[in-house]
């Protein structure tokens, strides 16, 4: 699976090069970045014994909880995700759009400072943080892993700030409990 999965991102990097697609070219990029660590990994499982699908973003074993969150046009299911304060859960995001989505886990504030500098669309959600703010960055038919933990309880949000999605309202609530 991991194999076909970075097959078929290379033949999407090759089709947007041949198209001359520069913007296709830079989403082709990234997905083959992210589907070669997904592949490294699941040989480092493989060859340490460890199932496939234990292998990801939580290689200590910490986390309690996995949920599954889907990426849709325009927006996640489910909208609201419930964690308890400091305690380290998976975001496991499947993206079945037909467009990238990105999950950018911060406060209101946070949120509308990215809202407010206008949309961006420059590939940095890919390293898994801006900074302090987790972000991940998922392609078309793609299932990323992405490991949270927010220590202060509270209303904390998820949103997609590629170029016109959060205005469309890709944002879901995360309740953070004390």
């Amino acid at each position: 699976e991991v194999s076909g999965a970075l097959r078929a991102d290379v033949g999407g990097l090759h089709a947007a090069l041949e198209a001359g697609d520069l913007e296709g070219v830079r989403h082709g990029l990234e997905a083959v970045h992210g589907s070669q660590h997904d592949l490294s990994n699941s040989v480092y499982a493989w060859l340490a014994g460890e199932p496939l699908e234990a292998h990801g973003a939580d290689p200590d074993g910490d986390a309690v909880e996995v949920i599954e969150v889907e990426m849709i046009e325009f927006g996640y299911v489910p909208e609201t995700i419930e964690i308890e304060a400091g305690v380290p859960v998976i975001l496991r995001l499947v993206n079945n759009g037909k467009l990238p989505h990105e999950a950018m886990i911060g406060d209101a504030h946070m949120q509308e400072e990215f809202a407010s500098a206008g949309d961006h669309d420059d590939g940095q959600a890919e390293s898994d943080h801006h900074d302090d703010v987790m972000a991940t960055l998922v392609g078309p038919g793609e299932t990323k892993d992405l490991e949270v933990v927010i220590d202060e309880p509270g209303e904390w949000f998820m949103a997609c700030h590629l170029l016109g999605h959060y205005e469309q309202g890709q944002i879901a609530t995360i309740n953070v409990s004390a």
